[in-house]
């Protein structure tokens, strides 16, 4: 997926820069064009293949994994959708992200390796209930694992946006948070104020720009 998108915006830049010698209007129109031609062709597959498709999927993931069934949500059509259509959708430029996909997208995969491993002898420890909310749990964290390449952080990201209770905090713990956002908030003050003042002497120190300056 990765490759594709990369090779769609860098097709897109590639146009753009051809059209922009003949005319800055056909530059336009070519830049225009690759978003909108893309962006439809991303929904229309999703709305030919699967309606499921659309959308970040965490809520219904979520939903499903507090014991709701929810039909064609973790499907393979599903899953081909979800891919062909956000490749085209990044591919075409939109600020989109992949974290909420690759959650539904990771969650369709172990649903699937659930119903391949409930064929085999042991089917009685892959089918049970319980073992195919770990399997979507594990799906989940794989995805947000993938996305950032960071398991460890994609394992506590999954669980918090799937598994985080409501009630999570007493109302007594909210001056506790509120001091921590507080003080997290002046510690990354005083770094952007460090960082600027230390780049304003880089620029302007002549014995720095003489021991440093680049050859």
């Amino acid at each position: 997926m990765d490759v594709a998108i990369e090779i769609l915006q860098h097709a897109h830049i590639v146009v753009y820069d051809v059209f922009l010698q003949i005319s800055g209007y056909l530059a336009f129109f070519s830049w225009v064009m690759h978003v909108v031609v893309l962006t439809a062709l991303s929904a229309v597959f999703c709305q030919i293949v699967s309606k499921q498709a659309v959308g970040s999927g965490i809520p219904e993931v979520k939903v499903i994994m507090h014991g709701f069934k929810m039909d064609n949500y973790l499907t393979f059509r599903t899953l081909i959708a979800k891919m062909v259509g956000l490749t085209l959708a990044m591919g075409g430029g939109l600020p989109i992200g992949k974290e909420g996909p690759f959650v539904h997208m990771g969650a369709i995969v172990a649903t699937l390796l659930s119903k391949i491993t409930a064929s085999c002898q042991y089917s009685a420890f892959f089918s049970n209930e319980g073992r195919e909310i770990e399997m979507l749990s594990s799906g989940c964290a794989v995805g947000i694992a993938c996305t950032f390449s960071a398991p460890i952080g994609g394992t506590i990201t999954a669980f918090y946006q799937t598994r985080f209770p409501t009630d999570a905090f007493l109302i007594e713990e909210l001056p506790v948070f509120m001091l921590l956002g507080f003080l997290s908030g002046m510690m990354g003050a005083i770094f952007i104020f460090t960082h600027r003042q230390i780049s304003i002497f880089r620029q302007r120190n002549r014995v720095f720009k003489m021991i440093f300056r680049n050859k």
